[in-house]
């Protein structure tokens, strides 16, 4: 056991039992985690034949015994058979780690060598790096000739560190939590779970730990490529050179398709590990290989989830997962599309077929903002694009206020059951009855409903649609656009005012666990929304104000224009002229792909060149230049960002997105005299 599942045992022994979802937080890790955590304890117990078991019931975990005191001699945290449990240098790190700041007394060389059953070379080797990790987290650390190795630290200190080193801890061992059963309409779910476990294995075996979005999409991606292979489709690919694969995630994929092909009886081509690879390369952990934010890919994503959620009038905008998801996929898309490689959709048609309303939203959003460096607006494209909306939708369906919904059917038993089996499955309606036609009138007498879901055509004033009787996809879709016709979706509570994000949120959450013993969940969830909100980040008028805006600027060319936005930024100290120089250089190495809409360019590089702060700056030219771009030419407005880490500027992004989408602030940007008339415009129509 490892000591994320000592901690538990010791806490069940101390406290007879513990909330899952409470464990997960304190670990930072998902649910699925913390139960195979319970299911291996209550393993090892028997295994040591111990009179106990751990049960686990509405998401509370509880110890079942009636020798406690034969358990003592189990709990020890510092315990763990480490000749058996092999593990990597990063995890025996991380518990030479633990170990030092848990015990008050020096670490002999030889100690850790016979713990953890490796040489004393070994442990010197570590050393370093525990030395490393010392420095860079402010840990006093300490060697004595004749006495070994210590911390030195008060113990509130030492609990701080002692946390810190158990997420590290738990990072490199966690799975990812990921319902298959969403992707059951397109693959078979045994397939998927196989797919599942091979990637489980190889996490373990490359001691890598992909999160909940990457393990997901990694899992999707294989079953399109072995679906593909069923189905004889092919890749096609017009050039091959300038294309880059890392050798560590390369080596990651041929395991994969090794295991792959070994388990599905297949023989995939040994090019296909070249696109796992990518697949991993803007997904795995790997701290030398991770994929740092592109900002022109954020944006890009974020514009294209407000264009759809206008169009399907579902908001979609606060939705991280799909964002996190989308951008990923975007990032192998660009790759694709840089290597002229067009990939065939084994789902294509089907999804075509299953969705064809959100299917020709997607394409005509992919279309009006097209961007060739990014996505080939290839119908396979918009269908791989589509699995993501769909996948959103579905989920933001579970949460909505419930509508009223009487079922109608020729008799009100039968067909009429298995409708309300199937719409539970799929939406959160509160079906108040289901009746007969000839009941229809007393019906809607007796109940105020939104609206009637019936498998027969019907004759009434209030709104109805017909249905199968056994749910279909496609039916699932007639249904939501159904209730979007009818606008019920644009409020979604009883409140006569509209709610704002953050209410929405909690509102979200109480209807998600309403009980009373659900109480304890509910607490703990709002509060990590609240912890979430407080990171959420920068707001675009704290960014886009009278301090950085200039007006009717005269340049030369664009690359004046580049380096004027950037002189305002680099006087108030939030970048150097080597960001600017750096932003200057991507657009000759790639292209004018900066210039993101219409007379609207977003210049930026990598935060690793001269970023001090989080920033934008704005600067309006007196006379619009060309960027190369035929389709946005000439820019009049330049926008330059900044970003100092991964998320920060994302809620900015996304406002800044909305408001390019503007007419009014469109007109405004070409328009306006004044700084200040700018700033106030952003500061009274950006997202609270």
């Amino acid at each position: 056991m490892n000591i994320r599942q000592k901690y538990e045992l010791n806490i069940l022994v101390k406290e007879n039992k513990f909330n899952l979802i409470q464990m997960a937080d304190i670990f930072d890790v998902n649910i699925r985690t913390i139960r195979n955590d319970v299911l291996l304890i209550d393993t090892y117990l028997k295994e040591k034949g111990v009179l106990a078991s751990v049960e686990v019931k509405n998401k509370f975990a509880t110890l079942i015994t009636d020798s406690k005191d034969m358990l003592l001699q189990f709990v020890d945290l510092n315990y763990q058979d480490f000749y058996s449990d092999k593990m990597s240098n990063e995890e025996r790190i991380l518990l030479i780690l633990f170990d030092l700041c848990w015990s008050e007394e020096s670490l002999t060389i030889q100690s850790l060598a016979d713990k953890y059953c490796v040489s004393r070379g070994t442990i010197n080797s570590d050393i370093v790096a525990i030395k490393q990790y010392c420095d860079r987290n402010q840990i006093k650390y300490v060697s004595k000739r004749g006495k070994g190795i210590g911390i030195v630290s008060e113990n509130h200190q030492r609990r701080k560190f002692l946390i810190n080193i158990i997420k590290e801890y738990a990072a490199l061992n966690q799975n990812a939590n990921i319902d298959l059963s969403i992707y059951a309409q397109w693959f078979d779910l045994e397939d998927l779970k196989k797919i599942e476990r091979i990637v489980d294995e190889v996490e373990a075996e490359y001691g890598i730990a992909l999160s909940d979005i990457e393990y997901e999409g990694l899992i999707i991606h294989i079953a399109l490529s072995i679906q593909r292979f069923k189905e004889g489709r092919t890749i096609i690919e017009t050039e091959k050179e300038n294309r880059k694969s890392n050798q560590t995630q390369l080596q990651i994929a041929h395991k994969i398709l090794e295991k792959i092909n070994e388990q599905f009886h297949i023989t995939l081509p040994v090019s296909e590990a070249d696109y796992i690879s990518v697949h991993l390369g803007s997904k795995s952990l790997i701290l030398e290989t991770k994929k740092e934010g592109d900002n022109f890919l954020e944006y890009y994503c974020l514009k294209m989830i407000t264009n759809v959620s206008k169009l399907i009038s579902i908001d979609l905008s606060d939705d991280q997962k799909l964002f996190q998801s989308l951008y990923q996929h975007l990032c192998a898309c660009e790759y694709r599309t840089r290597n002229n490689i067009l990939l065939n959709n084994p789902l294509k048609e089907e999804l075509k077929t299953q969705y064809p309303d959100l299917f020709q939203i997607i394409q005509a959003v992919v279309n009006d903002e097209a961007e060739p460096s990014v996505v080939i607006p290839s119908e396979d494209e918009i269908a791989y694009i589509l699995l993501h909306f769909c996948t959103a939708i579905r989920k933001k369906n579970q949460f909505i206020h419930p509508y009223k919904v009487l079922i109608v059917c020729a008799t009100g038993i039968g067909t009429a059951e298995f409708l309300k089996i199937s719409l539970k499955e799929n939406f959160n309606f509160e079906i108040v009855d289901t009746v007969a036609r000839h009941q229809l009138n007393s019906a809607i007498k007796k109940y105020k409903v939104d609206f009637i879901i019936s498998t027969i055509s019907l004759s009434t004033s209030v709104p109805f649609i017909v249905v199968s009787p056994i749910l279909k996809s496609q039916d699932i879709e007639h249904i939501q656009l159904f209730i979007h016709k009818l606008g019920l979706n644009k409020s979604q509570s009883k409140y006569e005012v509209k709610m704002g994000r953050i209410a929405a949120n909690v509102l979200e959450i109480v209807n998600t666990y309403p009980s009373e013993k659900d109480e304890l969940i509910l607490i703990e969830k709002i509060k990590k929304l609240l912890f979430e909100e407080r990171k959420r980040g920068y707001m675009l008028s704290e960014l886009i104000n009278d301090k950085t805006i200039q007006l009717n600027v005269e340049v030369k060319d664009w690359q004046q224009a580049v380096r004027k936005a950037g002189e305002i930024l680099i006087q108030n100290g939030s970048i150097t002229e080597a960001y600017v120089e750096s932003a200057i250089q991507n657009v000759k190495e790639l292209g004018p792909y900066i210039v993101i809409t219409k007379g609207v360019a977003l210049p930026h590089a990598t935060s690793k060149t001269g970023v001090n702060h989080t920033a934008m700056s704005l600067i309006t030219l007196k006379h619009p230049v060309n960027f190369g771009n035929k389709n946005n030419d000439p820019v009049h407005s330049v926008f330059m960002l900044a970003t100092l880490d991964a998320s920060s500027h994302l809620g900015a992004l996304q406002d800044l997105s909305e408001f390019l989408g503007n007419e009014v602030f469109l007109n405004l940007l070409t328009t306006s005299s004044s700084a200040d008339e700018i700033s106030k415009y952003i500061l009274n129509n950006e997202t609270k």
